[in-house]
């Protein structure tokens, strides 16, 4: 996991100076989602991390877990957004000390390696699939007007 910065689109570094605030974690593979994300509301508003884990199952061979998640503040608009695509969930967390609401959204599958792709190959192919979504599904410009409209 790293720093991102999603107001410069950078990893950050210790000489960064954005606030520390504004930084969130993610897995670099899922970089185009946190930058997508922030593209559709445009109000500098946008997921608190992104990543994605592989677990083994359990005494099974060539099957794994495929968790993609991605954890937005509890007043990130995410109804705006509508229906995500097959697969994806969101979900309300609260599994801090502070019991505060993070919105998550999140796909998971079971993976079998049968041999034609591995499973990091499939991870990525789950990334790039949620990002065509974002990108062919969404009008930044239309989601930015109805933000303006609903909080004006």
């Amino acid at each position: 996991m790293s720093l991102y910065c999603p107001i410069h689109r950078v990893f950050a570094y210790k000489n960064h100076q954005c606030d520390a605030i504004k930084l969130i974690t993610i897995k670099k593979e899922c970089k185009g989602i946190v930058d997508r994300l922030y593209d559709l509301i445009g109000t500098g508003v946008g997921p608190l991390s992104a990543a994605h884990f592989v677990t083994p199952v359990a005494e099974v061979l060539n099957e794994f877990y495929i968790n993609v998640y991605i954890d937005f503040d509890k007043n990130y608009p995410i109804k705006i957004l509508g229906e995500f695509p097959t697969g994806w969930v969101i979900n309300t967390e609260t599994v801090s000390d502070d019991h505060l609401p993070i919105l998550v959204v999140s796909y998971n599958e079971t993976f079998y390696y049968k041999g034609d792709k591995t499973v990091n190959t499939r991870v990525l192919e789950i990334i790039r699939e949620f990002e065509n979504h974002l990108d062919t599904h969404y009008d930044a410009q239309g989601i930015k007007s109805v933000l303006t409209l609903m909080y004006s």
